[in-house]
Parts: C-alpha cells; structure tokens; sequence
C-alpha cells in the first residue's frame, strides 16, 4: 500500500468506528489488536497493514473487507456497523437455533440509527418479539 492509501484506509477505519459508537480500546479489544497498533493505523502511521488484522477489524464492525478498504463504495454511503449489544443478540439467537432474519435485522438496525440503541439483550429480546407478533 502507497501511503496515501494507507492514509485513507486509516481515515476509513476511523470514521466507520466513530459510526459505529466504538471506542478506539474496544474496536481493538474486539477485534483482538493492540490499542496502539489500531491507533497507528488509524492515524496512517503503520506500514503495510495485514490482511489478518484488516479482515479482524472488518469482522468486529461487521463489515465486509471491501467495505473497510473502500472497494465497494464509499464510506458515506457504507453500511452501518451493527452495535455490539445487537450483534450479541444475533450471535445469540442464531446459537439457540432461531436466528434472526434479514428483514427483522434491517428494521432492528434501523432503529439503531434513529436514536440511541438498547443496550441490554432482554432490550433486543423484546423489540424482537414484538417484530415478529405485529410485523411478520
């Protein structure tokens, strides 16, 4: 990578965790990488970032790489990150044999983006039920 590239990749990371509502230590405790690795890359200062920690940090914003690195649009335009308590919920769901659908998790993370996220899973649990007795 040119370092206008990893300028910009710092840039992305940056702002995608900031649209996540991520701190710097929980993106990287999340994503198994040091605090100040992950600042370094962020500020553009680390040199040739590798594809294990980039497809990490992709993985704990649920990403996909493309979008971390830029490939399949820009970041304005990018998908939201899911916030952790709903990511949890799905992780959850999905480990007791009931995962949550498309449809229900793109209206859930919706209402993510009109205000501030539960944070509790019994939170998630309820929105949830209530989506599937009144909407599906």
């Amino acid at each position: 990578m040119t370092d206008p590239q990893i300028q910009a990749l710092g840039a992305r990371i940056r702002e995608l965790r900031d649209a996540a509502g991520l701190s710097l230590n929980a993106l990287a405790e999340s994503a198994g990488v040091s605090k100040g690795y992950l600042s370094q890359l962020e500020r553009g200062e680390a040199v040739n970032p590798g594809y294990d920690v980039l497809r990490k940090i992709a993985a704990a914003m649920a990403l996909p790489l493309s979008t971390l690195l830029g490939e399949d649009e820009d970041v304005a335009s990018a998908p939201r990150p899911l916030p952790p308590s709903l990511q949890e919920f799905v992780a959850k769901k999905a480990a007791e044999g009931d995962p949550v659908s498309d449809e229900a998790l793109d209206i859930l993370a919706r209402m993510c983006r009109r205000g501030r996220p539960p944070r509790s899973l019994s939170d998630w649990n309820y929105l949830y039920e209530f989506l599937r007795r009144n909407v599906f």
